[in-house]
């Protein structure tokens, strides 16, 4: 029940804004004279007219109908406890409630519509990729050597702080055996294992210390599971690190 002095309810302005009316006269004569009352019917009303524009709805979960068929199942329990003469005054409930309901469910629809298409936008979106601190301060191109048909390319990074990376590319891998890269001097008498190359794509750390000028190419060997640590002496790919402003 409605005064003049008091506002409508959410539930009477639900019912108002989807029935047109409401069964509480006193409601209706509020209504009538308070601007701040119209104004929350306006705003449901645009609500629930904007369901008939198309949006895009999450699937509910899949316990959703359970917990509305024991809503259902409750009410109707209560429904039936009440005395007759309260049976009118459950009903104005119950469809005051429902009314509410269906605002409520406006109001998530539209959330829900929103949150999918920023979702979409999202997903729509040119990927940026990764940011990486890492800078190029020179590289090679990995010339084959002997009869090996493998083409490569070598790229010395350093990172922010001052360690330096070797990202080495291959055009293949060793059908037997294994590829490794070193870094060696210019007449190949002393050498400095890096790692082996485990794909075709594979960054090395540089160890610590480690002059460059000292040791300025890039040397990728063919190697074979023998337990020798040392150059096997077929080198497939080898290439001058020439170096860039950092």
């Amino acid at each position: 029940m409605a005064n003049s002095s008091q506002h409508l309810t959410d539930q009477q302005l639900a019912e108002i804004a989807v029935e047109g009316s409401t069964t509480d006269t006193p409601g209706t004569e509020h209504l009538a004279g308070c601007a701040s009352c119209r104004a929350g019917v306006a705003d449901l009303r645009r609500l629930t007219g904007l369901l008939s524009e198309p949006v895009q709805i999450l699937a509910p979960p899949a316990s959703l109908w359970g917990r509305v068929e024991d809503s259902v199942r409750e009410s109707t329990t209560d429904q039936a406890s009440v005395p007759r003469e309260g049976a009118r005054h459950v009903a104005r409930h119950r469809k005051a409630t429902w009314g509410a309901a269906l605002a409520g469910l406006a109001v998530g629809t539209l959330l829900g519509g929103a949150a999918v298409t920023a979702t979409s936008n999202l997903r729509d979106a040119p990927d940026q990729g990764p940011t990486s601190s890492l800078v190029a301060v020179g590289s090679a191109h990995l010339e084959p050597v002997g009869q090996t048909a493998i083409q490569g390319d070598a790229v010395m990074e350093r990172d922010q702080d001052g360690s330096l990376k070797l990202h080495v590319d291959v055009s293949e891998l060793a059908d037997d055996g294994y590829l490794e890269v070193w870094l060696r001097d210019e007449g190949a008498t002393r050498l400095v294992s890096l790692g082996a190359v485990t794909s075709r794509s594979t960054t090395v750390d540089v160890p610590e210390g480690l002059d460059l000028d000292e040791f300025p190419v890039v040397d990728v060997s063919h190697e074979h599971f023998d337990g020798d640590p040392t150059h096997g002496g077929e080198t497939l790919l080898a290439g001058t690190m020439d170096s860039k402003d950092a």
